[in-house]
């Protein structure tokens, strides 16, 4: 009987962790914000091989993943930068210049935001 109780007891705390770490889909805001990151490093790699479609891709899956982690956190800057980096690799200039300076009122001496933004600038 105690190995009934000690098994029903570890499965329920097993269900609460893996509910309260991620969301209906299975991933957590973390993971998204991680798999975005993996995306658009893939891409920045294939545009300096002018593989442009195979990037532009993966800049849009990366987008993806990001609007989802963003919805969970909108106080995050680097979410926000990398939002905004996939939407400029895409040509969405408008858009993207939007969530960068959302970025900038969280954190305004991040990097990565000030940096691109500028090149958003510069095109």
């Amino acid at each position: 009987m105690k190995k009934i109780i000690c098994f029903i007891t570890l499965l329920l705390l097993s269900n609460i962790c893996l509910a309260a770490g991620t969301t209906s889909d299975g991933d957590s805001k973390d993971s998204l914000y991680k798999g975005a990151k993996k995306l658009i490093l893939k891409a920045k790699k294939l545009e300096k091989k002018d593989k442009i479609d195979r990037a532009l891709k993966l800049y849009s899956k990366a987008y993806d993943k990001l609007v989802k982690a963003y919805e969970k956190d909108k106080k995050n800057a680097d979410i926000l930068n990398y939002l905004a980096f996939s939407l400029r690799k895409s040509g969405n200039f408008e858009e993207a210049e939007k969530f960068y300076l959302i970025g900038l009122e969280i954190k305004p001496n991040h990097e990565g935001i000030n940096e691109y933004l500028g090149e958003l600038y510069v095109i």
